[in-house]
């Protein structure tokens, strides 16, 4: 489904990278509002990064599998007429937007983390659990822009036992850790993880559709998991990252 939104942010509060960025993820979640009919947000106007945590959300409704960006000329925002103006970025997108017909009996995905606000430095942990026998795939989606498969990490999967019983993420065996940090001269960045299950009946693999460790830009994975989408069940987990006064 082709749809064209606008959407603005003005910087507030944040470097006019986080700005832009939330620009765009705005124009993102009300392109698949328009194609879900899904209400997801109401403020077309983003001041601050914490409306980014319910964009990232949006994701888990439909998938932006292409998109046409256009910047618009720097405008300039008032909170109230006695106060100063501030810059103002605005998007135009033109985006396709994938709302998959899923067919797979529902695998009773759950997911959480320890916490959803993190100081610079803390260590996250994921829990998932399925109520079917299921394969795991965790995609980071960075406040820069950028998706990444986190696990499986290497060539070990991560499957389910199903019936309800949770797995954590890392595993002790995995020598890993998930540290969380803000991007370089970030304050506070908005960011998620999308928890996906593909049915252990499936031939699909998660190391078959996507490499550990590389970074992707959005549409493109969600060109690549539109293929799964149709078996597969998710969760998003959005999270904000605090940075450690100096």
């Amino acid at each position: 489904m082709a749809i064209t939104t606008h959407a603005s942010c003005a910087i507030v509060g944040m470097t006019p990278e986080q700005a832009s960025y939330l620009a765009l993820q705005r124009a993102r979640a009300a392109a698949i509002e328009q194609a879900t009919g899904v209400h997801i947000v109401s403020s077309s106007l983003v001041t601050d990064g914490k409306l980014a945590a319910d964009f990232i959300k949006s994701f888990s409704r439909g998938y932006v599998i292409k998109e046409k960006v256009r910047w618009l000329p720097l405008a300039q925002y008032q909170r109230t007429p006695d106060s100063p103006p501030v810059p103002e970025y605005g998007v135009q997108l033109a985006a396709t937007v994938f709302v998959p017909d899923k067919q797979a009996p529902s695998l009773g995905l759950r997911a959480s983390m320890n916490h959803t606000l993190f100081r610079s430095g803390e260590l996250c942990t994921l829990t998932v659990s399925t109520r079917n026998p299921a394969r795991i795939g965790v995609f980071n989606f960075t406040a820069d822009g950028r998706v990444m498969m986190v696990f499986p990490s290497g060539n070990r999967e991560v499957v389910t036992k199903g019936k309800g019983a949770s797995i954590s993420l890392p595993t002790a065996e995995s020598g890993m850790e998930l540290t969380m940090v803000t991007l370089p001269d970030h304050r506070q960045d908005a960011e998620g993880f999308f928890v996906a299950a593909l049915p252990v009946a499936q031939k699909a693999r998660w190391l078959e559709a996507f490499v550990p460790g590389r970074y992707m830009d959005v549409t493109e994975f969600f060109s690549q998991y539109a293929r799964l989408s149709v078996y597969s069940e998710e969760v998003v987990l959005s999270y904000e990252v605090i940075a450690r006064e100096k």
